[in-house]
């Protein structure tokens, strides 16, 4: 009993673990061609064949779910795989209306599927016209052909003069009439969600056994209804058309805008010279930080650096800490002559509160002090904090007052709307029925976003004598990062540090 126990246990974990593996083996394939005969009989009748080749990683088998809209229903189907057409196999499915489950595992290579199925009645016999109106496949297909090939032989010979022919689905298909009398239909590829039907006009002499007859006269009818489905689909084509040359134009447009504001606000040269060796212009750090960046923010680095050039105006004073061997605590700040605060800006004025008074420790600064209250006191870390956004909140109400950042400008408002309607552009393309524009929406997006923020990233062109200032400024960082590498030296270098520090500060 324990040995039967035993076996059974192995048996049911070996059965388990392989079929686990089966079900977790994800099915990947693309269908690369689909070509499709339809033979067309004297009852009106469709007698169809179509060859599926699909280029498979891994599949159980197929499924094919054949319109019968219009149709007295499917009476014969058949599958078979003819990978190899020498040995053709016929394959079991499962029927469940008129979808058809076929079954067959492939892996790793091209497949050819085979099927043969009749659609009863499907031409509409009328006075003066034979109907053929047939759906291959509807938006809910949703599997992407590359190529569809469709051949329609009618009971005799179509010829130009007694036969119209029509297409309904991408407007990238194509329809025509052999000298050998068969039509054919080519849609190359046929995406997902798109739907692809034929409609063959035919005198209806030529189904003289159609059950499915109508005493009315409709030639006339459904060529209204054809012209106006093709009007519909001219309309369409011209705004696909219009459309991609709008997102041409755009991009081009954007890249050229791009490139006109690259030069003209970033990396400007006037002349061959390599350092500037003093400040350009009399520019505090602030300031001086709002015309060489994009958009500088208020944050530890600036606020260190106003600390610093208040130094080097003589408002406050560095001390360094001799008694204390922790080199963190090694300097510390205080105020030379509080009654001379009152000559300072709004910011800077805000800033001394927050370091030497709201967080000081009457009237010093040390940074390490700061520090470590900010870690150990919720309360200290709340009113630091609200300092901290007071004195940010002072920095660019200083810097919109000044004119150092800009404005909305006429051209600012121009780029902005530039960049809405490239936004526009590229959501039309995406949510159009094309795989290729959906794709070419993206990088209109981006480009779209960069215009967007244009306010934020100050596009303008600026004057000479502010170019020039960048321009020296920008030498004058050059001179102070490299100042290590320098062969010559004013006399007065050995200082430059005290004089400089807050530029530098900025900087790094």
């Amino acid at each position: 009993m324990k040995r039967i126990t035993l076996l059974f246990s192995i048996f049911l974990l070996t059965f388990l673990a392989t079929h686990s593996v089966y079900a977790e083996r994800d099915v990947e394939y693309t269908i690369t061609d689909l070509h499709v005969k339809i033979y067309v009989d004297e009852m009106g009748h469709l007698h169809i064949e179509e060859d599926f080749t699909y280029d498979v990683s891994f599949i159980n088998g197929i499924i094919r779910g054949i319109e019968t809209t219009g149709t007295d229903g499917i009476s014969y189907f058949r599958a078979y795989d003819i990978t190899d057409p020498d040995n053709a196999l016929e394959l079991y499915y499962e029927q469940t209306g008129s979808d058809f489950r076929i079954f067959q595992e492939s892996e790793d290579e091209l497949k050819t599927f085979r099927i043969h199925y009749t659609l009863d009645n499907v031409v509409t016999a009328y006075n003066d016209v034979a109907d053929l109106y047939h759906k291959l496949y509807d938006e809910s297909n949703t599997e992407r052909i590359d190529r569809v090939t469709a051949d329609v032989y009618l009971p005799y010979q179509a010829e130009e003069q007694h036969v119209n022919v029509f297409g309904h689905g991408p407007t990238h298909g194509s329809v025509q009439i052999h000298p050998e009398g068969f039509i054919t239909y080519e849609v190359d590829p046929l995406p997902p969600n798109e739907m692809l039907e034929i409609r063959v006009l035919f005198p209806p002499e030529w189904v003289p056994l159609s059950s499915k007859t109508i005493s009315e006269n409709q030639f006339a009818s459904i060529m209204d209804e054809e012209l106006g489905w093709a009007a519909k689909q001219q309309r369409n084509q011209i705004y696909s058309k219009t459309l991609l040359s709008l997102f041409f134009i755009f991009s081009f447009g954007t890249v050229i805008i791009m490139i006109l504001h690259y030069l003209s606000r970033r990396h400007i040269t006037f002349s061959n010279k390599k350092y500037v060796k003093s400040p350009p212009s009399k520019r505090d750090p602030i300031s001086m930080s709002a015309l060489l960046q994009k958009n500088p923010k208020p944050n530890s680095n600036m606020m260190y650096a106003v600390v610093l050039d208040l130094v080097r105006r003589g408002y406050i004073e560095m001390h360094e800490n001799l008694t204390d061997s922790n080199k963190n605590n090694s300097f510390y700040f205080s105020i030379i002559n509080p009654k001379r605060l009152v000559e300072l800006q709004d910011h800077e004025a805000q800033l001394v509160k927050l370091l030497f008074y709201d967080s000081g420790q009457n009237g010093i600064f040390n940074g390490a002090y700061v520090s470590e209250q900010l870690r150990l006191s919720n309360e200290f870390r709340r009113i630091f904090r609200k300092g901290f956004k007071e004195w940010q909140l002072a920095v660019k109400i200083f810097i919109q007052d000044n004119q150092l950042l800009n404005r909305p400008t006429i051209m600012s408002i121009m780029l902005i709307g530039w960049g809405l309607a490239g936004t526009l552009i590229s959501i039309l393309l995406f949510f159009y029925d094309n795989d290729l524009m959906a794709i070419m929406a993206l990088p209109g997006v981006v480009l779209s976003l960069y215009f967007l923020t244009s306010y934020q990233e100050r596009i303008y062109l600026l004057s000479k004598d502010m170019k020039e200032e960048v321009r020296d400024w920008q030498l004058f960082k050059h001179y102070l990062t490299n100042f290590s590498n320098l062969n010559e030296r004013p006399t007065w270098s050995i200082a430059i540090w005290e004089h400089f520090l807050c530029m530098l500060s900025r900087w790094e």
